[in-house]
């Protein structure tokens, strides 16, 4: 069943100063896997929704992403919803904060142009092999893996992740790249699925997991339906439990200028 969140346009807007990386209906939707208009349907209903009535399949996840039970979320009394929310711990994803410290740069990922319409060619911004690469705003990409001494032994697992200032979106596993097995030392993410650099300007990365063992169901299914955030989350436990030498986090940052 649905759940009715009494007042949720402003509790909404709460919960967005209350986590300051999911602080827009944009943003809450994309960490959702579902369209931006979505969220303003939730809130004002239709001609066959009811307002204030979140979908029951993406319940828990609202809930995750702002670290609040659901008894809450259903509070009739704004005021008395504000003031628990003080108290309540913000949400801050620290599992996965500890996995991204073991990244390591590695040269075995490549971002090719798919083309140069968008913009001109930046190049590099120094004349050595570890400048960053410049990207302007609206080109598009497609992620090139090439292993050799970082993963020696295929089959393999992997998760291919892009992310900037506000987001961390998931390339594989994906509806359009599904697959999260790896069965030779390349791997080219297909131009359907390929990567169009966004804003805001700045530092951003192409992040490659690599595991020895399959990924759990639960995360493959998680990743593909655009449940990133709090997926990831999930399964940064199960990482940090495993040996060093079960996976392999590789890291390629670029800049948009």
């Amino acid at each position: 069943m649905p759940l009715h969140i009494p007042g949720l346009a402003k509790k909404l807007q709460c919960l967005y100063q209350h986590n300051p990386r999911i602080n827009s209906h944009e943003l809450l939707a994309r960490n959702l896997g579902i369209a931006p208009n979505n969220i303003s349907v939730w809130i004002n209903g239709n001609d066959v929704r009811v307002p204030e009535l979140v979908p029951n399949r993406h319940v828990k996840t609202l809930s995750d992403l702002f670290g609040v039970p659901l008894e809450l979320l259903e509070l009739e009394s704004l005021e008395e919803f504000k003031n628990r929310l003080r108290t309540a711990e913000k949400p801050g994803f620290h599992k996965w904060t500890r996995v991204l410290e073991h990244a390591v740069t590695s040269n075995a990922i490549r971002l090719v142009r798919c083309s140069t319409a968008a913009g001109p060619l930046r190049g590099l911004v120094a004349d050595d092999s570890d400048a960053t690469e410049q990207f302007a705003e609206g080109e598009r990409l497609y992620v090139h893996l090439e292993l050799t001494e970082e993963w020696p032994e295929f089959p393999a697992n992997l998760i291919v992740l892009s992310i900037d200032a506000t987001r961390t979106t998931c390339l594989c596993p994906s509806p359009l790249a599904p697959d999260p097995t790896l069965h030779a030392p390349t791997l080219r993410i297909p131009p359907s699925r390929n990567l169009k650099v966004s804003g805001p300007p700045g530092l951003q990365s192409v992040l490659v997991l690599l595991t020895r063992r399959s990924l759990p169901a639960d995360v493959a299914a998680g990743l593909r339906e655009g449940r990133t955030a709090t997926t990831l989350e999930r399964f940064a436990e199960q990482l940090l439990a495993a040996p060093s030498s079960n996976w392999r986090l590789l890291r390629k940052d670029y800049e948009v200028v």
